[in-house]
């Protein structure tokens, strides 16, 4: 089992302390945004680390954390290799980094057709002399 959701593990008992918390709490159901934690996981491999992910996101690091946490919970392994002074991917990183760029591209392109704010140009074509 990966030593990330093993039960001493930090982030596991994080991570079951937030759902305990959010179902404890009268929701009643744990609802994640995957795209948009898909879109953070882009956003911190463009920038390199959290704290620029969560400057360019505008909105606060421990957001940018949860989301990451998140997603690593719903693969069940570690996307990045932490250290104080380098974040990389690991393998599993590397493995969903063209699988969430694809899935935000689509995402993206399906909301733009529906809402009719494409960048290409419709209609018919009329050429004068």
């Amino acid at each position: 089992m990966n030593s990330l959701f093993s039960g001493n593990s930090f982030l596991f008992n994080r991570t079951i302390d937030a759902l305990g918390n959010a179902l404890s709490s009268g929701i009643g159901e744990v609802h994640i945004d995957i795209v948009t934690n898909f879109r953070t996981f882009l956003e911190v491999v463009q920038c390199g680390n959290f704290s620029a992910a969560a400057r360019k996101m505008h909105i606060s690091p421990s957001v940018v954390t949860s989301r990451i946490e998140q997603l690593e919970w719903n693969i069940r392994s570690s996307l990045f290799e932490r250290s104080t002074r380098k974040l990389s991917l690991t393998d599993q990183g590397r493995r969903l980094l063209p699988v969430a760029q694809r899935i935000v591209h689509d995402v993206d392109d399906a909301i733009s057709s529906i809402s009719g704010n494409t960048n290409d140009l419709e209609g018919p074509l009329r050429v004068q002399k």
